[in-house]
Order: structure tokens, then C-alpha cells, then sequence
């Protein structure tokens, strides 16, 4: 029993770390590929992520159920076998991918996109600059010595 809980939580989390490498990845945002860029994520993500938890262990004996009953009857036609932990490692990975899926599609239920809160890296930023602006600090900065343009009837 407790084996397949762990491969069920393994499944679970490697479902969410590829979800994360793959938007810390992206140049949409201004996350970097490194610790304060996963920890970034996290922050922003939460909420989400408690939620897919919460959902996941609800209906896991459902989950696991459902499960073995598609597979089992395939592997057997095939000979094949998967032990228990198996199943369960499979499960978690699916349950994770089904709920983030499921949450996509109510506004309320997802979590925010650091592309909303941290811009692009630009080729002119440092390596440092570019997690300066953060969660907390979403408000762009303009430069105070610039002028307005001025209009075309004033010389």
C-alpha cells in the first residue's frame, strides 16, 4: 500500500516538474531556468497546485481503479504485466495531467502566468535583471528622464 502511494505521489510531482521545466523554458517569460525561477513558478502557480493536490488524493481509489480497469484488460491481451506500483505511478502522472487540463478551462481555477507578471529577457538585460521584477513588483517602470513626444503644431 504504502508503495503505491509514493509512486503515485512520484507520477504526480514528475507530471509537475515537466510542467515547470517546460514553462521555465519558455521565452514568453522572464523566468530564468534556475532555483529563484522554479521558486518564482511555485509562488505563482500555488494555488493551482494545492488545488490539483487536494482533487488528486479526494479520487485517488477511483483514480486508481479506472486505471487498471483500461489497462489490465490491454496488457493481458499483449501478455504483458505491470506490478501494482506501477499502475499507480501511471495513475498519479495521468491524475496530474487530467486536472491541469480540467483547470485550464475554468478562469477561476487557473493559476497565473508569469508572462503576465514577469516580462520577456530581452537580449540587452543581464543575467540579473531579469527576476528583479517578481510577483510583488508587476508594475512597469518607465524612465524618468524621457520626454513625451511633442505634439506637431508646437515647435
Amino acid at each position: 500500500m504504502w508503495l503505491n502511494l509514493m509512486f503515485y505521489a512520484l507520477g504526480w510531482f514528475m507530471f509537475l516538474y515537466l510542467q515547470m521545466v517546460n514553462s521555465l523554458r519558455s521565452e514568453s517569460n522572464g523566468l530564468k531556468n534556475d532555483w529563484n525561477g522554479m521558486k518564482t513558478w511555485l509562488k505563482l502557480q500555488s494555488s493551482v497546485i494545492i488545488w490539483r493536490a487536494f482533487l488528486s488524493v479526494i479520487f485517488y481509489p477511483t483514480i486508481i481503479q479506472k486505471m487498471t480497469d483500461s489497462l489490465e484488460p490491454l496488457l493481458t491481451a499483449y501478455n504483458l504485466k505491470i506490478y501494482n506500483w506501477g499502475f499507480s505511478g501511471l495513475a498519479g502522472f495521468g491524475a496530474c495531467g487530467v486536472l491541469y487540463q480540467l483547470t485550464g478551462l475554468f478562469s477561476s481555477l487557473r493559476g497565473r502566468e508569469p508572462a503576465n507578471f514577469i516580462p520577456p529577457i530581452t537580449e540587452n538585460e543581464s543575467d540579473t535583471g531579469a527576476q528583479e521584477n517578481t510577483v510583488n513588483n508587476s508594475v512597469k517602470h518607465t524612465d524618468s528622464s524621457t520626454k513625451p513626444p511633442e505634439s506637431p503644431g508646437n515647435p
